[in-house]
């Protein structure tokens, strides 16, 4: 079976639901002057300065709203059983440095097992390659580089801020299952992993599945 790397905020996390929340219950925002990002300088969409973002979510996490509040993305918890019934290994890796030392820990801990997501380890680092992972899913164009480039089949979630550029085509899915099929059909046999993975990069998620011998697809 494989390791596998899961991100938090913007795939298993809506970090940008939990700013909002405290920028309106306890900042006094217009919710409607807070519209969904469609682009990594949420603070720029939302005519905060860069200083008074980072002051936000510092004082939120601390607070207990940041990385504590809100429900996880559709479909995680669905995506995380999929994975450890087959075996898998699951090790978060996420960059969370907001608030007094080792409030966004504690915030992150309590919320995954609220939430009853299961894992193996969690590790706090910008860095997604520090941890050895066969597949790792994250919302961050560059960190899916990083992690190609360290021998790790990256999976972008697809997100209005991480689309790519005209000509280049990365892997991707819509839901954290349809990573967990993938990884499910695709695990047992490396080599067949990185001839689909190439392919991944030339069609879209569905398409490449609809070529899955259907005993693989684990649907």
């Amino acid at each position: 079976m494989a390791r596998i790397g899961l991100d938090m905020d913007g795939v298993v996390y809506n970090f940008e639901n939990s700013v909002r929340t405290f920028l309106v219950d306890e900042w006094g925002y217009n919710p409607e002057e807070l519209p969904a990002p469609i682009g990594w300088a949420i603070d720029e969409q939302w005519g905060m300065s860069r200083e008074a973002f980072r002051e936000a979510c510092h004082e939120g996490v601390d607070a207990g709203v940041i990385f504590r509040d809100g429900d996880p993305y559709p479909g995680t918890a669905e995506g995380f059983a999929l994975l450890r019934e087959a075996g898998h290994t699951i090790h978060i890796v996420t960059a969370r440095t907001y608030g007094k030392p080792g409030m966004a820990a504690l915030n992150t801990q309590e919320w995954l097992d609220e939430h009853g997501l299961e894992y193996d380890t969690i590790t706090y680092a910008h860095d997604k390659t520090v941890v050895a992972t066969d597949y790792m899913i994250d919302d961050k164009v560059e960190n899916y580089d990083d992690l190609l480039r360290a021998g790790t089949y990256p999976m972008l979630l697809n997100q209005n801020w991480n689309q790519d550029s005209a000509g280049v085509k990365r892997g991707r899915v819509n839901t954290l299952p349809e990573f967990a099929y993938f990884v499910n059909a695709l695990s047992p046999d490396p080599a067949f992993a990185k001839v689909m993975l190439e392919q991944l990069q030339r069609t879209s998620f569905m398409q490449l599945m609809q070529l899955l011998p259907a005993k693989l697809k684990g649907l």
